[in-house]
């Protein structure tokens, strides 16, 4: 930058396409990086989102003194709590696998059910998309939840 003889002072063409350059070099180099960490993040933000609902799932079937169930429907992509607690969509990068014992009333989606005096019928519910897993285990006797 240099100030002309009687002019203001200010950037040079090329200077500033200079710096245009370095900027888009830049972009090019971190947005893949970027991207490659997303499946892993819409993994862990799912995971969360879950677990928060299982344990209002959990909450309101002590406090109401009724059972609550949360079923997956697979078409829908979509965990939902039968008392209406809230719900949870999958998004597509995310792959579901659902792992309960199946309750005795007939075919449709699967189900966990929290009972009111906090047990359930247990499961695992593991959630994936590339390298990145998430597995969220409800223990049977307690309806207590591990997730890793």
């Amino acid at each position: 930058m240099r100030a002309p003889r009687g002019g203001a002072a200010g950037f040079t063409l090329i200077e500033l396409l200079v710096v245009l350059v370095l900027m888009g070099a830049l972009a090019a180099i971190v947005t893949p990086r970027f991207q490659a960490a997303m499946p892993g993040a819409e993994t862990r933000a799912t995971a969360r989102l879950l677990e928060s609902l299982l344990r209002d799932a959990r909450t309101e079937a002590l406090a109401s003194g009724r059972p609550v169930d949360v079923a997956f429907d697979g078409e829908a992509r979509r965990f939902t709590a039968t008392s209406g607690v809230g719900a949870v969509a999958v998004p597509a990068s995310v792959t579901v696998r659902f792992e309960t014992v199946r309750l005795p009333y007939g075919p449709g989606p699967q189900r966990l059910r929290f009972y009111d005096d906090g047990s359930t019928n247990g499961g695992r519910i593991v959630l994936s998309s590339g390298a990145a897993e998430r597995e969220i285990d409800i223990d049977w006797l307690t309806g207590l939840l591990d997730v890793s």
